[in-house]
């Protein structure tokens, strides 16, 4: 199963929240429906940090090794939005509405953003498209999506929701007060006269088969999900499959793909050696030449070249015999070892803003 099975709203006339005109040198943007992006002059992702302050960087020493400081030349200076920040030693980093900004030495090509999200402390800079607060730009496996505080992915048509219809889809009502802002107006309702969140002048409604967070159960060939930005790419070989972990990526032939979050020595030395590791796993191999993709990068495996998924290996476990088995999960787990663990949908969200 693809990326195709959701039925994607065509958001092609977005007009993405305003960036600060006086963007360093250092800095680019790169804008979709869901906002403004600030990448290296590289096109690297920029990235936030939870424990910094407006004037100095907690990332020293280890740390900035693994998370590069965005440094200022000497003759840049500060303007607007854009700000400097000393650090230990005198080097000057930029600072973007009071955020030092970092690159993720895992973002081995330009694109990728392997460093979002992680131990919910670091985040992608980015400036987001006004909407009501009553709505949250989500990521889902369809990409990131417009969905309500609680979660629930919220939908389009462009036939009415009336009678029968209101039976499966819930109109997102909007106060009596509310005003429009950015893309979202406000709607009154023909059959009762209450007043309706609109998205480009389409109606949103909500679907009673979405049941958690981040499903999308309700797009069909009349409704789509408001979709804000696609899904990060995936290479060509990678497919998604359904599992009792849900939505789960599979290789070409549909078998479960398993990542490693464990340092890899320690496991062969601990719980599985070479010999058990040849026994059981089969690394998905990459060939010279195969280009990074999303979150998806090539580095030097166990056994050569091999595919990684947000910077851990990749691997089929050899006793799956049947797409979406999942026999291998939790594999090695233990006494502060994660082992070996499926690709399931909170890993499909490439990166929660």
């Amino acid at each position: 199963m693809r990326w195709g099975f959701v039925a994607v709203l065509a958001l092609i006339t977005a007009t993405p929240a305003v960036a600060d005109n006086a963007v360093p040198a250092a800095v680019k943007t790169r804008a979709n429906d869901a906002g403004v992006f600030y990448e290296t002059a590289a096109g690297h992702t920029l990235y936030t940090y939870d424990k910094d302050t407006a004037t100095a960087s907690t990332c020293i020493s280890e740390c900035e090794k693994t998370w590069p400081p965005l440094l200022a030349a000497e003759s840049d200076q500060a303007s607007g939005s854009w700000t400097l920040v000393s650090r230990t030693g005198g080097a000057r980093q930029w600072a973007y509405k009071g955020k030092p900004l970092y690159t993720y030495i895992r973002d081995t090509a330009p694109g990728v953003a392997l460093g979002g999200g992680l131990q919910d402390i670091w985040h992608v800079a980015v400036d987001l498209t006004p909407r009501p607060h009553t709505v949250v730009y989500q990521s889902t496996i369809t990409g990131r999506v417009a969905a309500t505080v609680q979660g629930h992915t919220l939908y389009v048509s462009k036939k009415d929701c009336t009678a029968k219809c209101l039976e499966q889809r819930q109109p997102l009502r909007a106060a009596w007060s509310a005003n429009a802002i950015g893309d979202w107006s406000v709607v009154v309702r023909a059959d009762d006269a209450t007043k309706q969140w609109a998205y480009r002048g389409a109606a949103v409604y909500t679907f009673v088969g979405d049941l958690m967070p981040g499903e999308i159960n309700g797009a069909d060939k009349a409704w789509s999900a408001v979709v804000l930005q696609p899904p990060a790419a995936m290479p060509d070989w990678v497919t998604v499959q359904v599992s009792d972990h849900g939505p789960i990526f599979a290789d070409a032939k549909g078998m479960t793909l398993y990542a490693i979050n464990t340092n890899m020595d320690e496991l062969k030395r601990l719980y599985c050696d070479d010999a058990c590791m040849r026994g059981n796993w089969s690394p998905m191999e990459a060939k010279d030449g195969d280009k990074p993709t999303g979150n998806w990068t090539v580095a030097k495996g166990l056994w050569g070249l091999q595919w990684h998924y947000r910077g851990e290996p990749v691997f089929t476990y050899k006793s799956d015999r049947k797409p979406s088995d999942i026999t291998g999960d939790r594999f090695a787990v233990g006494n502060g070892f994660g082992g070996f663990h499926v690709l399931p949908q909170r890993s499909l969200i490439e990166e929660t803003l």
